[in-house]
């Protein structure tokens, strides 16, 4: 999944990121699209999908092949991945206002929740996330993505793309070192896009 141009964060699990892989207009392109969809957040609870104060933001969904924009957009992170758009889901985008969060948690689904099954029924566990960063943050503001467990933190940068593993090698079990959140964002506005790729195609 690596070339030249990545930036390597850590092997285990893979993290790793992609600079300058979007213009700043089709970040705003992107922003613009999703505006009448966007929504308070949600995440998966035991029994499904729950409202929470751990998630503070609203997001709304861009199916890929909502125009050609879009679908050049998603197979370009598929391509740079190298995952199937096939086993990708709809793009989620997400707006940050001041005070937005989202606390250290696992994007492959926890197997120990039934909610969890719902969501695998299809294509299965969550094997890589790709958070594209839409807009930049000065250092200081928050926002930042963090990997507590590893110390590590990506200050949001336009055209940015993060991709990591979610799993441990083998297995669909979440990896106990791809936790990781947003910071509490002190001023400004954060906007993400993001694809999270499954073990199977989502039909």
């Amino acid at each position: 999944m690596i070339h030249r141009s990545a930036t390597i964060l850590c092997l285990d699990p893979l993290i790793v990121t992609y600079e300058q892989i979007i213009t700043p207009e089709e970040c705003q392109e992107l922003i613009q699209i999703v505006q009448p969809q966007l929504n308070p957040s949600t995440i998966v609870g035991e029994e499904g999908l729950v409202y929470s104060d751990f998630r503070v933001c609203n997001t709304g969904w861009i199916p890929h092949h909502t125009n050609p924009f879009t679908t050049e957009i998603c197979e370009r992170i598929a391509t740079i991945t190298r995952q199937p758009l096939s086993h990708a889901e709809h793009m989620q985008v997400g707006e940050y206002p001041v005070g937005g969060h989202f606390g250290a948690h696992f994007d492959a689904f926890e197997l120990h929740k039934d909610a969890s099954y719902q969501f695998m029924a299809q294509g299965g566990q969550r094997t890589y996330t790709a958070l594209l960063y839409l807009n930049t943050l000065p250092a200081g503001v928050g926002g930042e993505t963090f990997f507590p467990n590893l110390g590590l933190e990506i200050v949001p940068q336009q055209g940015t793309l993060l991709v990591f593993q979610n799993c441990e090698k083998g297995s669909i079990n979440p990896h106990p070192l791809s936790l990781h959140g947003s910071h509490p964002l002190k001023e400004g506005i954060k906007y993400i896009a993001t694809l999270w790729f499954h073990e199977r195609p989502l039909v």
